[in-house]
């Protein structure tokens, strides 16, 4: 079971609350000598994107890519689509070429790891997610802490999962994704006690979660045995 199929949909939908020409304005200013570009062709690409047009948005920025494949703000909103609609290995190929550029740039880093990580590439979502830590970014310090712990859950690293879950809960993000890594990262582990504690506190907070359910029953069965 994928713990994190529309984690990145969610933080992409989350961060309109800034304006979209603001964030890649910022990577624009780590770009020295760049050509002119096309940016009626850019802004309406944009304004489809913020109507949540992905199709569109996608279509108008292949365009502005085929004129200029060094349009380093282009790929990014086209990495953001593709992670919209669903094509993850695609985002990928877009964020890492912002990153061939800008290699320790915020953004295209966090969400080349993020777009890894959809893709199941978790040795290349982990070094990513390492390498932003290791950079000293803040701006999505509990989301990378808490996608790492998937990460670890995903591949059976059951300890480290429980730590990087622990310190993104540090960081006041306490989530059902999180209960449930915590819960069944013990519980893999033979903890039944310590995972029945998180399960009774994660189902008193999130009572409807199917996944939580089933993860009960399992517990209860390990139990009787």
């Amino acid at each position: 079971m994928s713990l994190i199929e529309s984690s990145s949909k969610e933080i992409i939908l989350n961060s309109k609350k800034l304006s979209l020409l603001e964030r890649i304005n910022k990577i624009s200013l780590s770009i020295k000598n760049r050509k002119k570009l096309t940016y009626s062709e850019l802004e309406n690409a944009i304004y489809h994107f913020e109507k949540e047009e992905y199709v569109e948005a996608r279509e108008l920025l292949k365009k502005v890519l085929r004129k200029s494949k060094d349009n380093l703000e282009a790929r990014y909103i086209l990495g953001q689509c593709f992670v919209l609609l669903g094509e993850f290995n695609k985002a990928v190929r877009q964020f890492g070429y912002i990153l061939n550029s800008l290699p320790d740039e915020e953004m295209p880093l966090f969400q080349c790891a993020l777009a890894n990580l959809e893709s199941k590439k978790y040795k290349n979502a982990e070094e990513l997610f390492l390498k932003y830590l290791s950079l000293d970014h803040k701006q999505n310090l509990k989301d990378v802490n808490l996608f790492l712990g998937e990460l670890y859950f995903e591949t059976g690293k059951w300890e480290l999962a429980i730590d990087y879950v622990m310190k993104s809960r540090k960081l006041k993000y306490k989530t059902e994704e999180g209960h449930f890594v915590i819960t069944a990262s013990y519980m893999n582990l033979g903890d039944y006690k310590l995972a029945k504690k998180w399960l009774d506190d994660v189902i008193r907070r999130y009572p409807t979660n199917k996944d939580l359910k089933r993860l009960k029953k399992e517990l209860e069965s390990r139990l009787k045995n």
